[in-house]
């Protein structure tokens, strides 16, 4: 090998080498300044890095002076925010009642809540906010008309063959608000009779509610019992879509029902929608 050449190559590797321990001892201070930061924002964390929480305002018990109290203690504790939540359950397992505050979305409320906002702006807190009470949808301003809702039906038997002129009973309803959907009959016939059930249909139908906190909603997906129960047992006849009726034109405003019904019984079923409890 060329003198001169290796030369150059000792003295390149001598010069990494020396680069290396360099950054080696860099890297060391860095280190020591970063666990030096950690540990003093572990004792003192910057509200960036501060925790959120739900504030809950129990049976909406609270005060201007409870707000500034509370808000001031997060601050205490680098807290970055919270969330407003209104609810009851404040008398679960077996605790008292909280005495009763203003009424969710009333002017009495909005105006507590108006004053948390400003309280939290003052501190430099985060707020968010549960849009309804507790898991119940609406307040005092919500009619009606824009409540949540859920399907409603009646259904009836009526045997065919004749000219058919009968009042469908009006389905089930709250708070004095109901639409009609649609009106449909579909035939019993003998052969489509079956013992196999389909397991939980309120529940597949969202009829009745699930439950909160993340349930277990495997059993949705096929004929499998919530909770390993056996199947219900009794008769039900399986239908064919394609011999459903559908009857919303024959019904008037008064759920009065003219049809020539074909041969054979019946079921008709008036569906609507009505407020959810």
């Amino acid at each position: 090998m060329n003198r001169s050449l290796f030369r150059i190559k000792i003295l390149f590797i001598a010069f990494v080498f020396v680069v290396s321990c360099q950054n080696n001892v860099n890297n060391s201070h860095d280190l020591d300044e970063l666990l030096q930061e950690v540990k003093a924002n572990f004792k003192n964390p910057p509200t960036k890095s501060g925790v959120n929480c739900w504030w809950w305002w129990l049976n909406g018990n609270v005060n201007k002076a409870a707000i500034t109290k509370d808000l001031e203690a997060m601050k205490s504790r680098n807290f970055q925010g919270a969330m407003i939540f209104d609810a009851g359950g404040h008398n679960q397992r077996g605790n008292k009642n909280i005495p009763k505050g203003p009424l969710f979305g009333s002017d009495e409320w909005n105006e507590l809540f108006v004053f948390a906002m400003d309280e939290a702006k003052r501190l430099g807190l985060e707020m968010g906010f549960n849009i309804q009470s507790g898991w119940n949808l609406g307040g005092p301003r919500v009619i009606p008309q824009y409540a949540a809702k859920q399907i409603t039906f009646s259904l009836k038997t009526i045997q065919g063959g004749r000219s058919v002129s009968e009042s469908l009973e009006l389905p089930m309803i709250r708070d004095d608000f109901y639409r009609d959907i649609a009106v449909l009959a579909f035939p019993m016939k003998k052969d489509g009779e079956t013992s196999e059930l389909i397991s939980d249909l309120n529940l597949k139908l969202g009829f009745r509610e699930l439950g909160g906190s993340a349930p277990d909603c495997r059993f949705l997906l096929g004929n499998i019992p919530r909770n390993n129960d056996q199947v219900a047992k009794g008769q039900t006849s399986v239908v064919n879509k394609e011999d459903i009726i559908d009857l919303t034109s024959s019904m008037d405003s008064n759920g009065n029902l003219t049809w020539d019904a074909p041969e054979g019984d019946w079921k008709v079923i008036r569906f609507g929608y009505t407020c959810t409890d």
